[in-house]
């Protein structure tokens, strides 16, 4: 992939790299598989066209309050309801504001860690090295990428970003091949738009079709009725005999439980028996977190690897990077 021909009279050569000669990513697009922009952004639309928008505006608002506990998931933090709804707040503004600067990175870098531990500038300021990587065993890591040098970074990142060759660990990054970090992104652009965002607007439509006839068989509260639609499914389309004891459900006559049992059953296609749905519709537990677009709550998504997390290495990632 190349960049905008930008001739050089001296030299006479024409440059056309992704970015300056100081620093620019490379990207092989032999390497990328097959990838078709415009079909993407064809097949995108489609799916926003098939759900009212009040629908699609709740699925994303779910996508972005998932990606916000996978980032804090990555610090090893549980954040509060006002710094998840922070950090979402800064992933809306991504389509408007331009994030490649260091005042816009450190406030993204602040919205995700506690804050007394969250850092006021690059982290040549602390003198903090990090890598990414998982923990095989106690004490042992495996690590899949190193930072540059703390020393390394103000000259790495000046000029907003524009990478300037120098100290012992800059030539790592210089011209740092990024094909299989695009390829990856590319793969998750292409499940949200294939999988993750239709399955959540699917669910949605189906969970305002179960609270809306629920309400023809007992008006509950809200916080009741979410409860009983996320343990009836949880348990395959019954509630259990343990949680029929629960305060919330204490009220309810048998057969009211049954017909609300019948209509979760019917509308998530379950069979009465411990198990995921059917038609296509998201298989986790988070119910009640996507059907109230998270405005309360933070969803519960699969489990997460151990790795790939920010961490101070406690040995360098090379022999060049060592400090001696």
């Amino acid at each position: 992939m190349t960049g905008p021909v930008r001739k050089i009279r001296r030299q006479r050569i024409n440059v056309n790299l992704l970015g300056t000669l100081g620093f620019s990513p490379t990207v092989r697009w032999k390497d990328l598989g097959e990838f078709d922009e415009q079909k993407l952004e064809e097949r995108c639309a489609k799916v926003v066209a098939e759900f009212p928008p009040q629908v699609y505006q709740r699925a994303v608002r779910y996508l972005y309050a998932k990606e916000s506990k996978s980032s804090h998931e990555i610090e090893r933090e549980t954040p509060d309801q006002q710094r998840a709804e922070q950090f979402i707040e800064l992933l809306r503004q991504a389509w408007q504001r331009d994030f490649l600067n260091k005042p816009a990175l450190v406030e993204l870098q602040q919205a995700v860690v506690d804050p007394r531990y969250a850092n006021k500038g690059w982290r040549s300021e602390i003198g903090e090295q990090i890598y990414v990587g998982e923990a095989l065993a106690p004490g042992v890591e495996r690590v899949h990428f190193a930072g540059p040098k703390p020393e390394d970074l103000d000259k790495l990142m000046d000029d907003q970003l524009r990478m300037t060759v120098q100290g012992d660990t800059a030539g790592y990054y210089r011209y740092i091949d990024c094909t299989q970090l695009v390829k990856v992104a590319i793969e998750f652009i292409r499940e949200t738009i294939e999988t993750e965002l239709p399955a959540d607007a699917r669910f949605l439509v189906k969970y305002d079709e179960i609270r809306q006839r629920m309400k023809d068989i007992v008006e509950l509260p809200n916080r009741h009725a979410d409860l009983f639609v996320k343990l009836c499914r949880q348990n395959g389309g019954r509630l259990s005999k343990g949680k029929r004891k629960l305060e919330e459900f204490a009220a309810l006559r048998d057969e009211e439980i049954a017909s609300l049992e019948a209509i979760v059953r019917e509308c998530l296609g379950l069979d009465g028996h411990q198990g995921q749905p059917t038609a296509g519709l998201p298989a986790r537990d988070d119910i009640t977190d996507r059907a109230t677009s998270c405005e309360k709550v933070l969803p519960d998504g699969p489990p997460r690897p151990t790795g790939r997390r920010r961490q101070t290495a406690a040995f360098p990632p090379c022999k060049k990077a060592t400090s001696d």
